[in-house]
């Protein structure tokens, strides 16, 4: 018999999971559907970012969301939320895939290309 929390969670907490995993459906089709020049909108970043901590799913998804808020967030004006995003993208890139695999790498130079734009470094040259 399992003990992992998702098995042993009462019936309220599990409908409460299976409430969210519905509302990450649409937002991860969303997410896939993203282009390079066309990331979330911040509400949907945000409230994707939000499910899928909840529901602790640290993924690539996440970290991509993340990187998604973090741009709106520039566009909007608001540095340092897009700075506090950036580095949560950062932050779950490098623990969710270690610094030495490929994808790691590429995902990393990403939002540290994010990260530069945000900052207005990429705007200098």
């Amino acid at each position: 018999h399992c003990k992992c929390e998702a098995c042993s969670a009462d019936t309220q907490a599990k409908e409460k999971t299976d409430k969210r995993r519905a509302a990450l459906k649409p937002l991860c089709k969303r997410l896939q559907e993203r282009t390079e020049h066309q990331g979330l909108k911040l509400q949907e970043a945000v409230k994707l970012v939000s499910l899928m901590e909840q529901e602790k799913l640290y993924t690539r998804e996440l970290v991509t969301a993340y990187n998604d808020a973090a741009i709106a967030e520039e566009d909007a004006g608001e540095h340092e939320e897009a700075l506090r995003w950036g580095q949560k993208a950062l932050e779950t890139a490098e623990s969710c895939m270690g610094t030495d695999s490929g994808d790691a790498k590429d995902l990393v130079s990403s939002i540290f290309q994010s990260l530069l734009k945000i900052h207005g470094f990429m705007d200098r040259f």
